[in-house]
C-alpha cells in the first residue's frame, strides 16, 4: 500500500491530513518530531512526505536531507505557516516542494 508520512507537532493538523489521505485509499503515517520521521522513513519507505519546517528536535531542512539520503524517490512537500525567503530558496535548491498552511 502506498503510504504518506505526515511530520508535524500539531496534533489537529496531523489528524486532519491523515483522515484525508486515508479517504484516498493510502496509508497515513504520523511523526511528531524529526527523529521519529527519520526512523519511520527507514522502516516504511513512504511514497510522499508532508514535512513541517519547525519541529521540536531538529528542523525540517535537516530531516529532509536525511530522508533524501535514504529514499531519493520520495516526494517531499514542506508545510509551513512561515513565509521565510531563505527557507524557500534552501528548500527549492534541495528539491523540496512548498505547501503553505
Amino acid at each position: 500500500m502506498n503510504s504518506v508520512l505526515i511530520v508535524d507537532d500539531e496534533d489537529a493538523l496531523c489528524e486532519l491530513l491523515a483522515k484525508t489521505i486515508e479517504r484516498k485509499g493510502m496509508q497515513a503515517l504520523k511523526a511528531k518530531c524529526g527523529l521519529e520521521a527519520i526512523e519511520l522513513c527507514k522502516k516504511c519507505q513512504p511514497l510522499c512526505i508532508l514535512l513541517d519546517i519547525k519541529l521540536p528536535d531538529i528542523d525540517g531542512i535537516e530531516v529532509f536531507r536525511k530522508i533524501k539520503e535514504m529514499n531519493t524517490k520520495a516526494k517531499v512537500y514542506f508545510i509551513s505557516g512561515s513565509d521565510n525567503e531563505d527557507f524557500k530558496q534552501t528548500a527549492k535548491s534541495l528539491g523540496g516542494r512548498r505547501v503553505s498552511r
